[in-house]
């Protein structure tokens, strides 16, 4: 996720274990520098995020795959903190921010491979 200062945010992964490999890590990268600079962990592990991260208006931004658990980075403290919870795991879900400043976060499925069907509108703390 590209944040407004140019800096790019990496969240997550897993290693070999997959599902039980996954991290919860962040870092930043800022294009042309050689080096990725450690940022606050998330509360949980993620990976599998795919579109499931958007920008806010506010320059802060909201992870919403990978895990029940939604989160909020915000950028000027380096730090996550909780948002909510969905109820469902979402790998690989999708969340767009709409005009208002809400956010739709559709899709995914979880670790038996279940499609999630359905769809939520989150207001961001």
């Amino acid at each position: 996720m590209t944040l407004r200062n140019g800096s790019v945010l990496v969240l997550g992964g897993s290693d070999a274990r997959d599902y039980f490999g996954r991290y919860a890590t962040a870092e930043l990268w800022r294009p042309g520098t050689p080096r990725f600079k450690r940022s606050g962990a998330m509360a949980v592990r993620r990976f599998k995020l795919g579109d499931a991260v958007s920008l806010l208006a506010d320059g802060r931004v909201l992870v919403g795959g990978g895990d029940p658990l939604l989160e909020v980075y915000d950028p000027k403290r380096g730090a996550f903190r909780p948002a909510g919870r969905t109820g469902h795991e979402l790998a690989f879900a999708t969340t767009t921010r709409l005009k208002d400043g809400r956010v739709l976060l559709a899709g995914g499925y979880d670790q038996d491979l279940r499609i999630n069907r359905t769809a939520s509108i989150i207001a961001p703390p």
